[in-house]
């Protein structure tokens, strides 16, 4: 907060802890979510990860003690950062664009080692195990499910020039139930669902909803369109097929009748037979 009114009131700072990758990270990090909204968004949360703490050279690989190596180096840099970033989110629901869920699974990916995103102490390390040819980004990962991370509190109009000024009491900072405590199923059910758990739930609800509804219309047209084309094909094959029914109804009519010819012509003919018949009489 101190680095974040120092910026504002236009007095330059300059952060660096004994080493230069822990507390400064975290500082450094905390202090742009307070003043830039850009960093509030998905985009903007997985470019300040990226840049104040990946490039920076955070030791992950010793703090998160992936690899057996010295105990003293293990220190839960990272979850104190992803806590203090959901206590923002709690105090400001409206100016962050992730919800809680996005927090915890990036929590829970920095210590999977599932992705090869937060493996290595520095850079050189990730480059020396060709990280980027032999594993996936968890950002790609999180950016193909974003819909799932949308808070639907989230208000860009109102928030786009705010700066964050949170509250530091005791009685503000709060435990984190929904990171710590998720897999006890006793305190889970005590302490029910949260009003922006239920809002991301109907808002998922209402995208899948909008979206089979938008299926649904599209299959009305082509179905539309497949009769519409099958009645004109229909009614050109009946109108060349009528011609030929005639001929074939009128050749059966004659069949029956005795023959080909017309009633007349069988008329005349008989007329000529009695003709001669009475001249040979003669």
């Amino acid at each position: 907060i101190f680095i974040a009114e120092a910026l504002v009131n236009g007095v330059s700072v300059i952060v660096h802890c004994s080493d230069g990758w822990d507390r400064t990270s975290q500082t450094c990090a905390l202090a742009q979510l307070l003043l830039d909204p850009f960093y509030r968004t998905i985009q903007g949360f997985q470019a300040l990860i990226q840049k104040d703490w990946l490039t920076f050279g955070h030791k992950f690989t010793d703090r998160c003690g992936f690899v057996a190596g010295d105990p003293k180096e293990t220190s839960p840099i990272m979850t104190q950062f992803i806590d203090t970033t959901w206590q923002l989110l709690r105090q400001f629901p409206a100016a962050f664009q992730f919800n809680e869920k996005y927090l915890v699974d990036i929590h829970d990916h920095v210590y999977s080692c599932q992705f090869g995103t937060f493996v290595g102490n520095c850079e050189r390390e990730r480059q020396e195990l060709r990280l980027a040819e032999r594993t996936y980004s968890l950002w790609g990962h999180l950016t193909n499910s974003a819909d799932e991370y949308i808070n639907p509190m989230f208000d860009p109009t109102n928030s786009s020039n705010e700066v964050l000024t949170p509250s530091t009491l005791p009685q503000n900072i709060l435990f984190w139930r929904g990171l710590y405590s998720r897999y006890e199923a006793g305190l889970q059910q005590t302490r029910g669902p949260e009003v922006i758990d239920l809002l991301t739930l109907t808002q998922i609800s209402t995208a899948s909803l909008e979206d089979h509804a938008k299926h649904l219309s599209r299959r009305v047209d082509g179905l539309r369109s497949m009769i519409s084309s099958n009645s004109k094909a229909t009614a050109g094959v009946v109108k060349k097929f009528l011609p030929s029914m005639v001929n074939i109804t009128a050749g059966v009519a004659n069949i029956a009748g005795g023959g080909s010819s017309s009633p007349r012509s069988i008329q005349n003919s008989s007329e000529q037979q009695q003709a001669k018949s009475s001249e040979m009489d003669k």
